[in-house]
């Protein structure tokens, strides 16, 4: 892969992060694929490795994100099956006398 496929790739991964960002500031659910590193792809050109860096750090710190809100969802679902266990919120039985 050439510099320029480097830069390439690096501007995809950008804005990947740039979509999930958006993602985050609108509370709306985009899909965004799973990165998949191109097979044959040549070493990092040493003057883009600041840039790649700089994505990687603000990778890690959208997982980290990912992750806190994840952990938020699991415990609020956990809450909710908690009161569905004890009726909370649903109409009590109703029962009707068929020997009348």
């Amino acid at each position: 892969m050439t510099g320029t496929d480097w830069d390439e790739l690096l501007d995809s991964m950008q804005r990947r992060l740039e979509t999930i960002e958006a993602m985050f500031a609108s509370d709306s659910h985009v899909a965004v694929e799973p990165f998949q590193l191109p097979e044959g792809i040549g070493p990092l050109p040493k003057e883009l490795r600041d840039r790649a860096e700089r994505l990687l750090s603000d990778t890690v710190e959208v997982e980290r994100r990912l992750e806190r809100l994840l952990t938020a969802t699991a415990r609020r679902l956990h809450a909710v099956s908690g009161t569905k266990a004890f009726d909370i919120g649903r109409p009590p039985p109703t029962y009707v006398d068929q020997s009348a």
